[in-house]
């Protein structure tokens, strides 16, 4: 089983790329997962010489990409040289110490790309703009992972491209400090993340949908909640309100059919794309994000991935199961990595780590990998990587 640790390129370089490298491996750890780019925080680092905090409020690209490869979202890439170097520093020697190296890759919370282009921002039912996110939809946003994507496989021997955040985000993703002092049911939140940009309304119309007619009968249902005359949002329970919908309203199903289709053009795109410069492949979250937003439709691409990334088996064990007989029958094989962040704060002595653990184990994962080098005391990486060794012995 391969061990690996989600990384900053900015942890590396204040830790230095030869000891940071060393350290992992000496700690057992097969690989590396490096950021290529990231949307926007701030971080705090536990390890490292200097650099203890990282504040970032639009995001950015972490790695030397080639702005002539790209359409008309260029990369931004990070204004601190040396930071960007971590990537080709990174890539030559963790060959030489026998690391793998996978890229991890953010999705559409990229403030940055709105700023270049405002158009290919999130917009909401209601007609208002939300520059967090970018819209899977987007020609121009396809456009850019798909050249990102064969940016970093030309450049780098990376093994994957995982992918975070590639599909539709929940309605709050990415806010600042939200001020939301009314009850919202499950229900009405779910609508007001369904998105109307024009990309996504093109795309309805080419299906034969009239997508600004869903979108005045959504907002109704969400002004139902706005103008309830209670302290309680109306709306029923979300899977029973989304039933009903469905079965009365045509054009809402085939809308969330073409939300649909737009990821799994993504996905399939950025897979293409990369299959033209390197070996490497696709690694993505399903059936679920780790923000808890929906994922791409595993079924529709497990012929062009190589991993699916998955989060809390021991509470959603039946899906984990699910996952494991899917990947396990695709051809070629799909890896299964386990996303092990139930460290925090307390590394292996948090409650539930080992029970998530086992439960990964347990359904034959290949690959765990831990949240995050940078953001753990020195001791906690290693216990966690002794007790799981010890799991697996």
């Amino acid at each position: 089983m391969k061990l690996q640790t989600w990384v900053y390129p900015w942890d590396i370089h204040a830790g230095g790329v030869d000891r940071v490298l060393g350290e992992i491996r000496d700690l057992g750890l097969t690989g590396i997962e490096l950021t290529s780019n990231y949307h926007p925080i701030a971080t705090l680092a536990a390890r490292g010489e200097g650099r203890r905090v990282l504040y970032t409020e639009h995001g950015g690209v972490f790695f030397p990409a080639r702005a002539e490869r790209y359409g008309r979202i260029k990369p931004e890439i990070w204004p601190e040289d040396e930071i960007v170097r971590v990537w080709p520093l990174v890539s030559e020697r963790s060959v030489k110490l026998g690391l793998r190296l996978n890229a991890w890759s953010i999705g559409q919370f990229q403030p940055w790309m709105t700023r270049q282009v405002p158009e290919c921002a999130k917009v909401l039912p209601t007609g208002d703009r939300v520059p967090a996110t970018t819209c899977p939809c987007n020609a121009d946003v396809q456009e850019f992972f798909c050249a990102m994507a064969a940016d970093l496989g030309s450049q780098f021997p990376v093994d994957l491209i995982e992918l975070e955040g590639i599909g539709f985000h929940k309605f709050q993703y990415g806010w600042v400090r939200p001020r939301i002092l009314i009850d919202i049911a499950p229900w009405t939140e779910w609508l007001l993340g369904l998105c109307f940009c024009e990309s996504c309304k093109e795309r309805a119309r080419h299906a034969g949908l009239d997508p600004d007619g869903l979108q005045v009968r959504v907002c109704a249902e969400i002004e139902r909640c706005f103008d309830a005359e209670s302290d309680v949002d109306p709306a029923g329970p979300l899977e029973e309100m989304r039933s009903e919908w469905l079965a009365r309203d045509s054009a809402l199903a085939g809308y969330l059919q073409c939300r649909e289709n737009a990821v799994v053009d993504l996905v399939r795109g950025m897979a293409d794309a990369v299959s033209k410069v390197s070996r490497a492949r696709l690694g993505v979250w399903a059936p679920v994000e780790v923000d808890g937003s929906e994922g791409v439709k595993l079924e529709r691409v497990l012929d062009k991935v190589g991993a699916v990334i998955v989060w809390h088996p021991e509470a959603r064990r039946e899906e984990a199961a699910r996952i494991r007989q899917l990947t396990g029958a695709a051809t070629p094989r799909v890896e299964l990595t386990h996303f092990q962040a139930c460290g925090w704060p307390h590394g292996p002595t948090s409650p539930g780590f080992k029970a998530e653990l086992e439960a990964a184990i347990a359904n034959d994962v290949d690959q765990i990998s831990f949240y995050n080098y940078g953001l753990m005391r020195r001791w906690q990486l290693k216990e966690m990587v002794a007790l799981t060794r010890s799991l697996t012995a």
